[in-house]
């Protein structure tokens, strides 16, 4: 199992969006069928890093290209990885809007220097391309 960091880097990584006067957005876009991108079954795809303090209160996933065969994965971070979401089919197109896993009743807060939403697949990934989004404000602690 490898940690998988290069979609943090370059191009591929969207600014922040600021939605309303605190909501901000950060979002990504994971393109596993781009050359060199292939990621591994059970390897950690880092998708979106956030600033420290960030209180994550959605999730959401959208895939654009499916993988075309069966594949899920886990959407978490290094405490829990499903916290977010466990097994999102990335084999349809389809769209996570409401997080299942347990942070999202209250969200969850990021105080450390680990501080990323991953995705973690059961299979193989060569194919698909995902967007994912997370939805956060940062509180300052006084």
């Amino acid at each position: 199992m490898a940690t998988i960091t290069k979609f943090l880097k370059g191009a591929m990584t969207r600014p922040v969006k600021h939605i309303g006067a605190h909501l901000m957005q950060a979002e990504n876009v994971l393109d596993f069928g781009a050359d060199g991108n292939d990621v591994l079954a059970s390897d950690v795809v880092q998708a979106i890093i956030l600033p420290e303090q960030a209180v994550v209160t959605k999730v959401t996933l959208e895939v654009t290209t499916a993988e075309g065969s069966a594949v899920t994965c886990d959407v978490g971070d290094t405490d829990d990885v499903d916290g977010w979401e466990p097994a999102f089919d990335l084999n349809a197109a389809s769209v996570l809007t409401k997080s299942t896993g347990s942070y999202d009743v209250n969200g969850k807060r990021y105080n450390s220097a680990d501080r990323t939403i991953d995705l973690v697949p059961s299979a193989d990934l060569d194919t698909c391309k995902v967007w994912v989004a997370a939805e956060y404000y940062v509180r300052e602690l006084f």
